[in-house]
């Protein structure tokens, strides 16, 4: 029975042979279709059958390399791929695709391709290796497509460059390890690190003012350094338009005193402000001074010498009976007594370096009190700094001190500068009386100097005008004389020195005032 249309039907016997002639007709074009077939595959090249016979590896190997590790973003990598194939069980590969991928700007491998090859034979006995390149070294064949320019959207990354060798993605190949074959991949990819830098000029970013370095593939910018030169007055800064190091300029050391030179000193970095005479008339005349040699003697009235006064004495009672030195109550003048002005500028000094500043530190603070100080011990006088910091120096048995941004100054020097009507140099320690001239010019240069130690290169040193030391005692200031009467010979004269018989003896005593030897002294009319 036959179906049909749904049904089941039985047939005729007369049906039969015509079904079978039916089927016969069938495989004849089945035949003919396969015989077609075969005769295709024959003509292609192909023979459908293992080879060699009895191999039953892929061998196939397939090189990939690259002519750099680590690049920038923007370089040129050379590629090279390369196909063998051989060893022991190994097949032959035949009519295999090759191509090659550069890296696209997000990394993956589908930049540019290129086919290298689309006949691709590779018999087990290694006659068909062959190997391509961008620049043809090697033997190998000359691909203008290998060389690729990798440039990545985001650095750091990584670029994959990629050669399809067989498989199905746009490649094809036959291994012959079987009657049929067999369809394999043997694709491969190739990973590159595209960094920020490899070499430190790789981040120069033209500026000078920056230092440029390329740490871990990472490029640093970091401030050029400005090392400090000895000016401590100035700050080292790099300057971009100068391509350079520069200075800055010294701050203002202004301290608004027409009566002082303001400057910066380079090696400590401190303002200094030095008193000067010329700067202006106001700053004249103001200030009087004597050495301790004027007070040591005209401490007494002495009935031999007419007119002699204790002018010494005077000076003190002014600033209310005592003044305070290197730790010492002076009150009088008496010979052979603790509390003795004549003592502290006649005794003998002995190279006892403490004694000789006594001995200026005395004449200075009693010079202060005649030129009005404000107060203090010498307060809105020249000499204050120096004579504060080095009366303190004194008190600790110091003959140095610090002034302002001045280390280490000779007290003895500075106060005896003073008191003889100089003005102290704290850089050379030379003291100043005068101003050098031109000969015939009448020009005053801005020149100090003094006769001896400081001469003028050109020229006489001119003293300055209104020095202290010829100063005359202000008018407003009573000594003994100014209380005689207007008809007396000595009313309101000054009068010689009346102590030199006193300054003689207080020189022979063994009494001093400094702190190993005041011990020695007879008496201490000033002790409370």
């Amino acid at each position: 029975m036959m179906k049909r249309g749904g049904a089941f039907h039985e047939t005729s016997g007369a049906e039969v042979p015509a079904a079978r002639e039916r089927l016969r007709v069938v495989a004849r074009c089945l035949g003919l279709v396969l015989a077609a077939v075969i005769a295709l595959i024959a003509a292609d090249g192909v023979a459908i059958a293992q080879q060699p016979a009895g191999c039953n590896s892929n061998n196939l190997f397939v090189g990939f390399a690259k002519d750099k590790t680590v690049i920038q973003s923007g370089d040129t990598v050379n590629y090279t791929v390369s196909i063998s194939n051989g060893g022991a069980g190994a097949c032959d590969v035949v009519d295999t695709d090759v191509v090659f991928h550069c890296p696209a700007a997000d990394g993956t491998p589908t930049g540019s391709n290129v086919v290298l090859t689309t006949t691709g034979n590779y018999p087990a006995d290694g006659t068909g290796n062959t190997c391509w390149n961008a620049t043809g070294l090697g033997g190998c064949t000359m691909v203008a497509g290998m060389s690729c320019v990798v440039t990545l959207t985001t650095v750091p990354g990584t670029a994959t460059a990629r050669v399809n060798v067989g498989g199905a993605l746009d490649s094809q190949g036959l291994l012959l390890d079987s009657p049929s074959g067999s369809n394999f991949d043997a694709s491969k990819d190739l990973n590159l690190d595209v960094v920020e830098c490899t070499t430190n000029e790789q981040c120069d970013d033209d500026l000078f003012c920056t230092d440029d370095l390329c740490v871990s593939n990472v490029c640093q910018h970091s401030a050029h350094p400005c090392p400090a030169d000895s000016d401590l007055c100035t700050t080292e800064s790099c300057d971009e338009t100068a391509n350079a190091c520069v200075s800055s300029d010294p701050p203002s050391c202004d301290d608004a005193d027409i009566c002082t030179d303001d400057s910066c000193v380079p090696a400590s970095g401190d303002c200094q402000h030095i008193f000067n005479p010329e700067n202006d008339e106001s700053c004249q005349g103001d200030e009087v001074c004597r050495t301790p040699g004027f007070w040591g003697t005209h401490a007494d009235a002495d009935e031999d010498k007419a007119c002699s006064q204790n002018i010494t004495q005077a000076v003190i009672d002014a600033a209310g009976g005592s003044i305070e030195v290197c730790g010492v109550t002076i009150c009088n003048t008496l010979v052979d007594d603790q509390g003795s002005a004549v003592e502290a500028m006649c005794m003998k000094v002995q190279g006892v370096q403490t004694r000789q500043l006594i001995r200026q530190l005395t004449a200075a603070r009693l010079n202060c009190i005649v030129s009005g100080e404000a107060g203090g011990a010498c307060d809105g006088i020249s000499i204050n700094d120096v004579y504060d910091a080095c009366n303190a120096a004194c008190a600790l048995g110091n003959v140095t001190a610090d002034v302002g941004s001045n280390e280490d100054v000779s007290c003895i020097s500075a106060i005896d500068c003073f008191n003889n009507g100089g003005q102290y140099d704290f850089e050379t320690g030379a003291c100043f009386t005068g101003t050098c001239q031109i000969p015939d010019a009448g020009i005053i240069q801005p020149i100090f100097c003094n006769a001896t130690d400081a001469p003028c290169e050109v020229g006489e040193c001119v003293p300055f005008p209104n020095n202290c030391h010829s100063a005359e005692f202000p008018d407003e200031f009573d000594f003994p004389n100014d209380g005689l009467s207007s008809s007396d010979p000595c009313f309101e004269k000054q009068g010689p020195a009346g102590s030199s018989d006193e300054c003689k003896a207080a020189h022979k005593t063994p009494c001093a005032l400094d702190a190993d030897t005041i011990d020695e002294c007879d008496t201490n009319e000033c002790a409370p």
